[in-house]
């Protein structure tokens, strides 16, 4: 575990230099495909055979539909067990913030971009299609600064009463 003493602004400061990672790298292509292919990918192939290629937009909208709620789901699971550490006096952990984040890169990435997908469904059979992921990558990786404000918010709060 990394025993670093951060300020009450560490999760902001964290998701920031993400963010400046992920949309500096954006020009590359190869590191946002990295983050979104995967489970884009595999989500949109297992979709798409169920619904026999019949709608992009709403393969699109599904996609968009499973991450988002995964991405709720794992953002509860890991506000609770934040507040239960700082409850039970174990501190803010900067381990299991990375993992989070870390996580976050795979999932966030490729919402943002079936969100955008669903409202350009219509362009899907065009090559350029995937260079979508160009322009949804920087959207995308700003919400890792908003991620880590909403966890400082959280962070900072007082959970001796509870």
């Amino acid at each position: 575990m990394i025993k670093l003493k951060f300020n009450k602004y560490s999760a902001t400061i964290i998701g920031a230099i993400i963010a400046i990672i992920c949309f500096v790298s954006t020009s590359t292509f190869f590191i946002p495909a990295l983050t979104i292919i995967p489970l884009g990918l595999t989500l949109e192939l297992s979709i798409s055979t169920l619904l026999g290629n019949s709608n992009y937009a709403l393969t699109s909208f599904l996609i968009a539909v499973i991450l988002f709620s995964l991405f709720i789901l794992l953002f509860v699971l890991y506000i609770k067990k934040n507040k239960k550490d700082i409850r039970d006096k174990k501190g803010f952990s900067i381990d299991s913030l990375l993992f989070f984040f870390t996580i976050q890169l795979v999932i966030l990435h490729p919402m943002i971009f079936y969100f955008w997908a669903m409202a350009n469904a219509s362009n899907s059979g065009d090559g350029q299609f995937i260079f979508g992921i160009v322009e949804t990558f920087p959207v995308s990786s700003v919400c890792f600064v908003v991620l880590g404000i909403l966890i400082d918010f959280v962070k900072n709060m007082d959970f001796s009463a509870e």
